[in-house]
């Protein structure tokens, strides 16, 4: 997506939408080829096979390599691993904030924090 728009709500609402990239004008050529590049990669594995393996899907939708250090105030790494952990274990389709936080044992304000890192970071 690019878009002048940077109000959270309309980028997790983008992104709610399957948006793969979001571009805020103006930006430079160089992080519009990273977005392209993105969404090339992504469409190159899921057209190739019906069934992707774990490793098809890390690649696809490769997460980034969260430390300690790059955490915003307020997140703690320990957290962070516990709700990523539970995301890619949980059975279930679909799930709301407060059944996620019930599952991991935190507040509903907490996982509303630690949901909306992963998503930007995605």
């Amino acid at each position: 997506m690019i878009t002048a728009a940077k109000n959270s709500d309309e980028i997790q609402e983008a992104f709610a939408y399957g948006v793969i990239d979001y571009l805020v004008k103006p930006f430079s050529f160089e992080r519009f080829q990273e977005a392209i590049a993105k969404y090339d990669g992504k469409c190159e594995i899921l057209n190739q096979k019906v069934v992707l393996e774990q490793a098809d899907i890390d690649v696809t939708y490769k997460k980034q390599e969260v430390s300690r250090n790059t955490l915003p105030k307020g997140l703690e790494s320990r957290t962070l691993a516990k709700v990523i952990h539970t995301l890619e274990n949980l059975s279930e389709n679909s799930w709301t904030l407060k059944e996620l936080a019930n599952h991991i044992g935190v507040s509903n304000v907490t996982i509303k924090k630690y949901m909306d890192y992963l998503e930007e970071m995605d």
